[in-house]
């Protein structure tokens, strides 16, 4: 009771009704706000069902952390002085058929690549597994995208 009141004190900022993934999303929100990274959260079909609340937003914490990371490569590595900060990221959280869907997409600056990053499943392993899970990982040459489907049933 008293976390959710200082929460509420703290910010009118809410994604969804969850505490847990809800701070996780304000976090990340503020850290791209500062690095210029335009953001889009859709969360309104976001429903955890019988997945601890601790549980999704870890998951959800290492899914941004690499969205950060890829960001991070594609700022070091401008090419002779272009600007390649900003960029676009996607966040979705959903529930479809028995299962929590979670997405994160980064569309890098214009002229700025995907950055290759190493993807580390098993960062997602305890998850995974305890909710029988998988998770996707695309890299195209304009999106980096990282989807992890949980039962939630």
């Amino acid at each position: 009771y008293r976390l959710k009141k200082q929460y509420e004190a703290v910010s009118a900022i809410f994604f969804c009704n969850d505490l847990a993934v809800d701070s996780v999303l304000r976090e990340f929100v503020l850290s791209c706000y500062r690095r210029k990274i335009q953001v889009e959260v859709l969360f309104h079909e976001y429903q955890r069902k019988q997945i601890k609340p601790e549980d999704t937003a870890a998951v959800l914490s290492r899914m941004l952390d690499y969205i950060l990371m890829g960001q991070e490569s594609i700022s070091a590595k401008g090419n002779e002085g272009e600007d390649h900060e900003g960029g676009t990221v996607k966040v979705q959280g959903a529930f479809v058929k028995n299962q929590l869907i979670l997405s994160a997409r980064l569309i890098p600056a214009e002229g700025a690549a995907v950055p290759i990053l190493k993807i580390r499943k098993r960062d997602f392993n305890p998850w995974l597994k305890k909710y029988n899970g998988l998770i996707y990982v695309m890299r195209k040459c304009d999106v980096l995208q990282i989807v992890v489907g949980m039962d939630a049933c």
